[in-house]
Order: structure tokens, then C-alpha cells, then sequence
């Protein structure tokens, strides 16, 4: 099951990475590989932040930090993050 999530600033931001919490149930609603996606407003093309794959249980409510290792800053107003496998059925809210 695949899954696309996208916010919008008002105003461009400049990204220099995220998180994520774990579900309070259990890991089955936790993603497990994803890419977050932006739309660069220097060139207003689409741009890969990040990919994750085959990310590992943790703790519930457990929140991880990602840094973006980009070349030069990114500005953006708007970030998609597409969630391409859970661990099992997605509960995303």
C-alpha cells in the first residue's frame, strides 16, 4: 500500500530536515520505507530530500530526527513525504 502526504507553506521554508512519531498502537501503522519530495522555488522543480527503506520498529510514541544532506539550501513550499510500504496496513491519520 502506497501513500502520498503533502503540506503547503504560505511561505517557503528552508529545509533542513524532519520527524517522525511512532504509532501509539503498534509498529503495523508505522511506515517503513518513504522518500520526502519538495518543490525547489529556486528552480520550482520537483526535488528528493530523502529516501528511507526498511526503517525498523521502535518504541510507541517514539519520535526520530532526519537530517537533509543537501548540496546548498533548499527553500520550498511544499513537502511531500510518499510512503511506499508499511509495515503492514497503513493507519496514517
Amino acid at each position: 500500500m502506497s501513500l502520498d502526504l503533502t503540506y503547503r507553506f504560505k511561505k517557503p521554508i528552508l529545509v533542513r530536515g524532519y520527524s517522525l512519531k511512532t504509532a501509539n498502537d503498534g509498529h503495523e501503522h508505522d511506515p517503513k520505507d518513504w522518500t520526502i519530495e519538495c518543490n525547489n522555488v529556486a528552480d520550482n522543480q520537483p526535488t528528493l530530500l530523502h529516501t528511507v527503506e526498511g526503517d525498523e520498529p521502535r518504541d510507541r510514541l517514539a519520535e526520530k530526527e532526519y537530517r537533509i544532506d543537501a548540496d546548498g539550501d533548499i527553500w520550498t513550499d511544499r513537502i511531500t513525504m510518499k510512503i511506499t510500504d508499511t509495515k503492514q496496513s497503513t493507519g496514517i491519520v
